[in-house]
C-alpha cells in the first residue's frame, strides 16, 4: 500500500507493481483484497481522491491541476471519481469545506 501512495500521480496499474513486487498479478491482487478488504483499483482511486481532496483544502491550485497532479489528464472523469468519492464536485467541495 506504501507502495501505490508514493507512486499516487503517476500511471498505476496492478501489474506495475506486481511487477515491481516480483509477484504475480493475480497473486498481488488475491492478496491486496485480503489484507485490505477491497481490490486495487479501488483503492487506487480513493487514494487519489483523498489527496486531490488534501490539496484542494492546502492550496489554492486550480481544480485542472490538481487533477493532472494526482494522476487524471481528463478533468471530466476526475471530477465524476471525485463526486463519486465524496457527493460533491471538487469545486463544491473545497467551497463547503473550506470557504
Amino acid at each position: 500500500m506504501l507502495l501505490v501512495r508514493r507512486q499516487i500521480g503517476s500511471q498505476i496499474s496492478l501489474e506495475s507493481v506486481a511487477a515491481s513486487l516480483a509477484v504475480h498479478a493475480v497473486t498481488l491482487s488475491r492478496l491486496f483484497k485480503q489484507q485490505t478488504g477491497e481490490n486495487f483499483i479501488r483503492f487506487v482511486v480513493r487514494e487519489k481522491m483523498r489527496q486531490a481532496a488534501k490539496l484542494l483544502a492546502e492550496t489554492d491550485r486550480k481544480v485542472g491541476d490538481i487533477a493532472g497532479q494526482v494522476g487524471y489528464t481528463d478533468y471530466r472523469y476526475f471530477t465524476l471519481l471525485f463526486k463519486q468519492e465524496y457527493g460533491l464536485t471538487p469545486s463544491e467541495y473545497r467551497k463547503q469545506k473550506y470557504g
